[in-house]
């Protein structure tokens, strides 16, 4: 138990509930492995991942751990049907109160037109809706500071709030210092209607992600912009790429 133990540790010293549903998320057990376990080798960090995934999945019941398949395996996210993705803006401006629906807009713009963490979700300002090149970006800072486009047209919502509230944080008031267990609580607190899909920042990410493959957008431009060092995103997100007609395939590949 001294790695689950550590976790905790270093949860408390981050400010999170002591709650094993706000702790012990995919979220935060990437964050700590990244950031609480710096000082341990990549090789070592693997290992605490692997056994925190595993501990989590079992001491917790609605934080969002992807399903395992027959053998045990964890199958990745899948990502947003058009109707799904139709489905939720539908509800997410039907939500009772302007602050929920704001929460909402921001979750939605963010992860579905800029693949943004949830961990900087409620760092980004309406300062940080930018132009590049005539182009939509938000500009996030803190340990992955990089520039990102907006997918359009999911600029549209987010100016709109930046255009209503200027100065601001995009996501609204927020009473101390953002991390991610705060997403979650957002999401908890919103009015989903049965016929919703469950909305989850794992899926809209890889959602992101998957248009822009299909859009043959340099993997590893991609990569920078997605901020992950490793294949495995990728590895996940082939699988929901559209198929590719081989004879297009074919020519490509002989530089025709």
């Amino acid at each position: 138990m001294t790695v689950l133990s550590r976790f905790v540790a270093w949860a408390h010293g981050e400010g999170l509930p002591l709650d094993r549903e706000v702790m012990l998320t995919p979220d935060q057990v990437d964050r700590y492995t990244k950031v609480g376990c710096d000082a341990f080798r990549l090789e070592s960090r693997a290992t605490i991942r692997s056994e925190m995934r595993r501990y989590s999945r079992e001491l917790t019941r609605r934080a969002p751990w992807p399903e395992l398949d027959r053998i045990g395996k964890r199958s990745g996210p899948v990502p947003y049907t058009r109707a799904e993705i139709a489905r939720l803006w539908e509800v997410a401006g039907q939500q009772s109160t302007a602050v929920r629906r704001r929460h909402l807009t921001v979750i939605l713009g963010l992860g579905l037109g800029a693949g943004v963490h949830p961990g900087e979700i409620g760092h980004v300002t309406t300062n940080d809706l930018i132009t590049v090149s005539g182009v939509w970006c938000v500009r996030l800072v803190g340990d992955r500071p990089r520039t990102v486009p907006i997918t359009a047209p999911y600029q549209e919502p987010l100016l709109a709030i930046a255009a209503e509230d200027p100065g601001s944080r995009l996501i609204g008031k927020v009473e101390s210092e953002w991390v991610s267990s705060r997403l979650s609580r957002m999401l908890e607190k919103a009015e989903f209607p049965e016929d919703c899909p469950r909305l989850t920042t794992y899926r809209l990410r890889v959602t992101w992600l998957v248009a822009h493959l299909d859009h043959d957008v340099n993997l590893r431009g991609l990569a920078e912009m997605a901020a992950v060092s490793s294949a495995s995103a990728f590895e996940k997100a082939i699988a929901h790429m559209r198929p590719t007609d081989v004879h297009q395939l074919i020519e490509s590949m002989a530089r025709r």
